[in-house]
């Protein structure tokens, strides 16, 4: 999987250079993303959940190095988690948060005021704590004791790693302004960490996040322009180091 990633990438690169223009100039931004994340978790055996929708965002820094081509990081908080409805048991639903950082290769495909954007690279995540919401059933024993009942053992366990990593893409349309350059844009993310122990110790061979993220982006750019040498007089400099 690795390989194939960075056989995309180094694809990306030769391709979107092809378009370097003389008098380009490199530009750095700084920006702020929001949105809505559709998250679900691959299970393996499988049994039936369903997706929940959480909100998320963070801020990024861009750097466009050629006309169409550059890197961006992100600081994102975002969410995982799955929703169940079990007849027996009752609803459960689950939300793990993380702090999210992404590296991507950005490119931007058009020459005036609308371009499409494709983000393209892997990800790193830490954990930060997660909610559950679940109605357990009770039932008083002879001696007056609650017993709870329905309960599946990864109630109330947390992710058997405290980090999530993984490959995310992305497409978007963006539009630059004279306030600056906003995007609405559209992403796929999958993790690669099994959120708890695998089988035998445990009852899944994956479980692995996916998600589908939809949102707004504004980033202000700062273009670094060449200085140039303009009437610059060095006779005086060649006739005094013949002296």
């Amino acid at each position: 999987m690795f390989k194939k990633y960075f056989t995309v990438l180094f694809a990306f690169y030769g391709f979107f250079g092809l378009f370097a223009q003389q008098g380009f100039s490199p530009s750095i931004s700084f920006g702020v993303r929001g949105g809505i994340s559709h998250s679900n978790v691959y299970f393996d055996p499988v049994f039936r959940t369903r997706a929940v929708d959480v909100p998320g965002g963070g801020v990024f820094f861009k750097y466009i190095s050629e006309p169409n081509l550059g890197v961006q990081l992100e600081m994102n908080y975002i969410s995982h988690g799955w929703k169940e409805e079990n007849d027996s048991l009752g609803p459960y639903s689950r939300k793990m948060n993380y702090l999210e950082f992404p590296f991507l290769t950005h490119i931007e495909i058009g020459k005036k005021t609308v371009k499409v954007i494709l983000d393209l690279g892997p990800y790193v995540a830490i954990e930060r704590g997660l909610t559950e919401e679940y109605n357990p059933l009770l039932r008083h024993n002879n001696t007056g004791d609650t017993i709870i009942l329905g309960e599946k053992n990864y109630y109330g366990i947390k992710p058997e790693r405290a980090y999530d990593y993984g490959f995310l893409g992305g497409v978007g349309i963006g539009a630059e302004t004279k306030m600056g350059f906003f995007s609405l844009d559209f992403r796929y993310k999958q993790g690669l960490v099994n959120i708890f122990e695998k089988f035998p110790k445990g009852n899944f061979r994956y479980s692995y996040s996916q998600s589908y993220f939809i949102g707004v982006s504004y980033s202000y750019k700062i273009v670094f322009k060449p200085r140039l040498l303009k009437n610059v007089d060095i006779a005086p400099e060649i006739k005094a180091t013949q002296n």
